[in-house]
């Protein structure tokens, strides 16, 4: 409909009630139509809203053991995000690939449910889509990059990811528990091979972007993919005991 055709059906509806409340609600209803695919599902919001009784409903990908972790590779949408958590009996039967999990934001790190059964998490992949979540990260201006040092040891390796265990004090920007003693994963790449050698590196947070948290390298930043709590002592886990204990 073109401008003038426009102001003549608008003309015609002004002594028409049942027309006239409808003709001015007519350009909002077409605004929210065209915004509609922009906005996030049910789940997103649900994820987002850090709610402890809202669940929202996510698709696990794969899953695969990963040092002392059970680490599950899962979707929201479109979004991809990682799970981190013990290998236990119980966790294994909530991460399941292909099944249908659900995500409750019940703690620090919040927890997962499949059936009856809920998997306490230990770390989170994706730091930019938990940056993101209104109730989790703390908003720095754009033009200002905190940056602090990190200090660290190598306690797992795998061909495409390392575990660095130590102080990462920027990842108290993302409110994670314990920013003193945390692990950090860390791709194998030509990027963070300085940072993984050297066990210190400066560590900045940026709140927009596709890297949440980095590690300054002589060949350029080093993305942290994920954040991890370290597991319970034990023998299992003697590696990663903190140095001196």
């Amino acid at each position: 409909m073109v401008v003038g055709e426009m102001d003549r059906w608008s003309a015609g509806v002004r002594g028409r009630p049942g027309l006239r409340s409808w003709a001015l609600l007519a350009p909002l209803a077409l605004g929210l139509v065209a915004v509609a695919p922009a906005c996030s599902s049910k789940d997103k919001v649900a994820f987002d809203s850090g709610i402890p009784t809202i669940r929202s409903s996510m698709q696990v990908v794969s899953v695969r053991e990963f040092g002392p972790y059970l680490e599950a590779h899962l979707t929201l949408d479109h979004w991809e995000l990682e799970a981190y958590a013990l290998p236990s009996e119980v966790c294994r039967g909530v991460f399941v690939p292909g099944e249908s999990i659900r995500y409750v934001d019940d703690g620090p790190l919040g927890s997962y449910m499949r059936a009856e059964d809920r998997c306490q998490a230990l770390g989170i992949g994706n730091l930019e889509l938990w940056r993101d979540r209104s109730s989790r990260s703390t908003r720095s201006h754009e033009s200002i990059i905190p940056r602090s040092q990190a200090t660290y040891r190598l306690v797992y390796s795998d061909p495409e990811f390392v575990l660095l265990r130590g102080f990462f004090p920027q990842a108290r920007q993302l409110r994670f528990a314990n920013a003193d003693d945390i692990v950090a994963v860390v791709p194998v790449d030509e990027v963070c091979s300085g940072p993984i050698k050297s066990g210190v590196a400066s560590m900045e947070y940026r709140s927009k972007g596709r890297r949440a948290l980095t590690l300054v390298g002589s060949n350029g930043l080093c993305v942290i993919r994920g954040l991890v709590m370290p597991p319970a002592q034990g023998k299992a886990t003697k590696d990663f005991e903190r140095d001196g204990s």
